[in-house]
């Protein structure tokens, strides 16, 4: 099992509406982990430009470091992904 816990920007979705939790902290758990290829660096103001999967079921994670300006691939295969959002 993986965890991956990002800073969830909810004013940025298409179903945002007025009033609605602007940002908030959410978990990603990935149970029956087949792959989870992440490049380990440190993490400070990388964006996720976008969020895909393939016929296999694979989940591709394009992600931005404005920091280096570098872009990252990253790619997880699990048997299921489990989305938790915190309560605050």
């Amino acid at each position: 099992m993986k965890i991956l816990t990002i800073d969830f920007c909810y004013w940025q979705q298409d179903n945002y509406k007025e009033g609605d939790l602007e940002t908030g902290i959410i978990k990603l758990i990935f149970n029956g982990l087949k792959e989870f290829n992440f490049i380990k660096y440190k993490i400070n103001s990388d964006e996720i430009i976008s969020a895909s999967t393939d016929e296999s079921g694979k989940l591709i994670l394009k992600v931005y470091n404005d920091l280096n300006e570098n872009c990252y691939e990253w790619i997880i295969i699990a048997d299921n992904i489990e989305i938790i959002p915190e309560i605050r």
